[in-house]
Parts: C-alpha cells; structure tokens; sequence
C-alpha cells in the first residue's frame, strides 16, 4: 500500500504536521509508517519539497535527506528549542547586516565536558 500514489498525500501530511502537530521535527518514515515505510528517501525527498513549494512552505521548513532517511524540521520550532527569536531568517540572507547578531568564537565561553 505505501508504493501507491495517492494525489495530495505529501501535502495532506505536511498540513497535518504544520497545524496539528506540534513536533519540531520528524523522520516521516518513522512518523507515517503505513503511508510511506516503503517509498525511497529520494522520492520522499522530492515529493515533500514540491509540497512544500505548492503550498508556499519551503521557507519554513528544512526538509534533509541523509542515506535512507528524509527528516522534516519546522524552523520555528527548532529556533524555540534552543531559545532563540522565532522569526528565522536564512543564515545566507545578505540583507541581514545587523553586525551584533554574529557571534565570534573567540568571544565565547569555553564548554567543558563533565564526567
């Protein structure tokens, strides 16, 4: 059953994670089992993306395969989980010339691992 092709399924399911779930991020393959434990990562991959795209998504999430994986990471919960602001910008954005939001290494404090 997870090989047939079912019209609007990706889309279905990103509606479904955007605003009813409240997870940051997800392995769909883990997460709908049923629905998709049997495609391939590369037609996951690309499927969630053009659903993404269709409903002008993309920019808030990151969807990333690696081997046979695909995981789905919404950016503003992923930001609120490490505390930072929710509005999430891309890292390359060249308009971004606020010159306080980098943080040089050198001006950190050193992390220590304890036994």
């Amino acid at each position: 059953m997870a090989k047939k092709r079912t019209k609007g399924q990706y889309e279905d399911l990103l509606h479904f994670l955007m605003t009813e779930s409240d997870e940051a991020g997800i392995d769909v393959q883990e997460q709908w089992p049923l629905e998709l434990g049997a495609k391939n990562a590369t037609a996951l991959y690309q499927g969630f993306r053009n659903a993404a795209e269709k409903l002008e998504i993309l920019d808030q999430l990151d969807i990333l395969q690696r081997d046979e994986h695909v995981m789905i990471l919404v950016k503003t919960r992923v930001a609120l989980m490490f505390g930072e602001d929710a509005d999430v910008t891309d890292s390359t954005d060249e308009d971004n010339t606020d010159e306080e939001s980098t943080t040089d290494v050198e001006d950190s404090e050193p992390v220590t691992a304890s036994a």
